[in-house]
């Protein structure tokens, strides 16, 4: 098959209309080499227009990555503000296929070095898309966040660390435990830091923490932003008590610590904080945007 029977072919299933079209996508991507020109690497990044395809992009993610790292790389660069514009509902549809670039140097250097040549416009557009990678990929926040300051971007909020205020009365070994936890790698962590000394079992004891894991729940953590759901797991244990009695904590605190945690909540787990939203509802409180250059 050449070029230009490819094209047509998998121009002819790519929205996927029928039933069979995922069939016949499957085995289109999956007879990619990796060894092709980079006309059929284009067909491939052409062939992105779904919003979900259950399923088959994960083949046409693997053919893709068939590819040398250093095509893809600048491939992807090139055609990045092309997919965002095109998937702009789907932004998920577009950040999986770019997920190994900064996981190889070869990869990275072409897409830099491809980056670096984007048009005002398409650097607008890229930038975008790449500081919000900053705060979804965990494993490779770092090497975004240099890609991104190298294009003349701003690094993601998700490096901020607040200091502890004054008006918060902590001991000073709630601090010290503050800080010994954020010295921890991303994604080892322990929810018992700010429940009763870190090390008590029982909900009675925890209780009287709660205005404090609402404060440290609204301070900005830097690398550690998605950890901060972990504290919140011992509600699950005692539902029934310790829940409602966090949702009053929330309620009771001072309106900009409130939203400031609420936020945090919102970034590391929609889920998790449309509950609490909705619960603090039912309080009469509708929770607001933060706003951080209060701290």
């Amino acid at each position: 098959m050449n070029i230009n029977e490819f094209r047509k072919k998998i121009n002819a299933v790519k929205w996927f209309k029928k039933d069979n079209d995922y069939h016949e996508f499957d085995e289109l991507v999956s007879s990619i080499t990796g060894k092709e020109d980079i006309e059929w690497l284009d067909c491939l990044l052409d062939s992105i227009c779904v919003e979900d395809d259950y399923g088959p992009y994960e083949n046409l993610y693997n053919a893709i990555w068939r590819f040398p790292p250093d095509i893809v790389g600048k491939r992807l660069a090139e055609y990045l503000a092309i997919l965002s514009c095109r998937m702009n509902r789907a932004p998920f549809q577009v950040w999986r296929f770019y997920i190994p670039v900064p996981q190889q140097k070869t990869s990275t250097t072409a897409f830099l070095n491809a980056a670096l040549q984007w048009n005002r416009d398409d650097l607008g557009i890229g930038l975008s898309a790449i500081e919000k990678w900053c705060l979804q990929s965990a494993r490779d926040e770092e090497a975004w966040s240099d890609i991104c300051q190298k294009l003349g971007g701003q690094l993601p909020e998700s490096v901020t660390i607040d200091s502890v205020p004054d008006t918060y009365e902590w001991s000073d070994s709630m601090k010290e435990r503050l800080e010994v936890w954020r010295g921890l790698p991303p994604g080892k962590t322990n929810e018992k830091v700010f429940w009763f000394g870190g090390h008590s079992t029982h909900f009675e004891e925890w209780q009287s923490d709660l205005p404090h894991v609402v404060e440290a729940l609204a301070l900005r953590h830097g690398k550690k932003w998605r950890d901060i759901v972990v504290w919140l797991n011992p509600l699950s244990f005692y539902a029934k008590v310790l829940y409602p009695e966090f949702i009053e904590a929330l309620a009771k605190s001072p309106e900009d610590v409130r939203n400031r945690a609420l936020a945090n909540i919102k970034k590391a787990r929609k889920h998790t904080y449309d509950d609490l939203c909705k619960n603090l509802k039912k309080e009469g409180i509708i929770p607001s945007e933060a706003v951080w250059s209060e701290i």
